[in-house]
């Protein structure tokens, strides 16, 4: 029914393209719970399979791995979402996570759906939830919730988002629990291409937010959290990421915990699209104080093609492609740079985003 809906009204098959990516980040970093810090290290492995078809649908597989020496837990994160890619569209998604550990696990499918305008973007879900786990009297707490998320590219180079999140769901005692978690957040690009990320929310729980359902007495247990992300991509294969995390609980909750680590990023990305009658694209960007500068993309393998300066200080070049889709980033004076004309764009796996170019739309 869902793919019915989005796809009526389409008479003509649109290009059509496959990515497939593999990550693995190894970790190291100090930890410390309210006590002695302890060192810590891990690695977190990431599989992806991206199907897109221009203008009617994009649908997701992606899987996560998440592993800490020493540490009593370890995360498995696997994602099946469909969405349309329309301005004003809906979709679908499955989310399940558990630890291998403590036997938790959480399924979560949902409805979703996203309306943009220029630089805006908001973003809802709603949807059920089961979590397991042999902590729990029945073995399993059904439950639900919802999410709204905005964000604003203000400029290039800067943006901003806000995140509200609740979920409620059915405690050991067979009392409603439940949650808000409220996230503001910043990103921005500096030059040479750092990039640096930040964010800082509250979580609520308990009678708190769950007490106006179910006539509890309001409870304070609160988690004030913060988290500062520094990002470089060192090459189009590989990145390296710090991060600095503190979260506070108060009440029932209380404790402190902060968390720094740096972790080194290698990626492979592959895409595929559908062949058709080649066209000549014109590739330009503005960059007059520059001595070289590259283009790098998924038709040329991601090896470098040299553009040529014109007399009005930009730098071009044109090739000739195959119908299809395609992600490209340019290269100035070695550094990468997001291509500033590009109508749609893609994350590149290190915190950056490549451009995405539709030949034959």
């Amino acid at each position: 029914m869902l793919l019915l809906l989005l796809t009526v009204g389409s008479t003509q098959a649109a290009p059509t393209s496959m990515l497939a990516s593999a990550q693995a980040t190894g970790i190291v970093g100090m930890e410390q719970w309210s006590g002695a810090p302890s060192a810590i290290s891990g690695i977190r492995t990431r599989v992806g399979l991206h199907h897109r078809q221009e203008v009617l649908l994009r649908g997701a597989l992606s899987s996560e791995v998440l592993w800490w020496a020493g540490s009593p837990y370890d995360l498995q994160l696997s994602e099946l979402a469909i969405t349309g890619l329309g301005s004003t569209a809906l979709g679908g998604s499955v989310v399940a996570s558990g630890s291998f550990a403590s036997g938790f696990s959480e399924i979560t499918p949902a409805l979703t759906g996203h309306h943009r305008t220029g630089s805006h973007n908001l973003q809802l879900q709603l949807g059920p939830s089961l979590r397991m786990s042999p902590q729990l009297a029945t073995g399993m707490a059904p439950g639900g919730g919802a999410a709204a998320l905005w964000s604003i590219q203000a400029s290039p180079s800067f943006s901003v988002w806000a995140l509200l999140n609740g979920d409620l769901w059915s405690s050991s005692s067979g009392l409603p629990e439940g949650i808000i978690t409220s996230d503001l957040g910043a990103r921005w690009h500096p030059r040479p291409p750092l990039i640096l990320s930040s964010s800082m929310g509250i979580s609520a729980t308990g009678g708190q937010t769950a007490g106006w359902v179910a006539g509890l007495p309001p409870s304070d247990s609160r988690i004030l959290r913060g988290r500062l992300t520094v990002e470089r991509r060192l090459h189009p294969h590989l990145g390296i990421r710090g991060e600095l995390l503190g979260d506070r609980g108060m009440g029932s909750l209380s404790h402190r915990h902060t968390r720094i680590t740096i972790g080194l990023t290698a990626q492979l990305r592959h895409r595929r699209s559908t062949p058709g009658p080649p066209e000549v694209i014109l590739f330009s960007i503005v960059a007059p104080d520059a001595t070289t500068v590259e283009i790098l993309g998924s038709f040329s393998d991601w090896r470098p093609v040299p553009l040529a300066q014109a007399a009005d200080g930009s730098w071009r070049t044109e090739l000739s492609l195959a119908a299809g889709i395609y992600e490209y980033i340019y290269r100035v004076d070695g550094q990468p740079r997001t291509p500033p004309e590009a109508k749609r764009y893609q994350d590149d796996g290190f915190g950056g985003r490549n451009g995405v170019l539709i030949v034959g739309e």
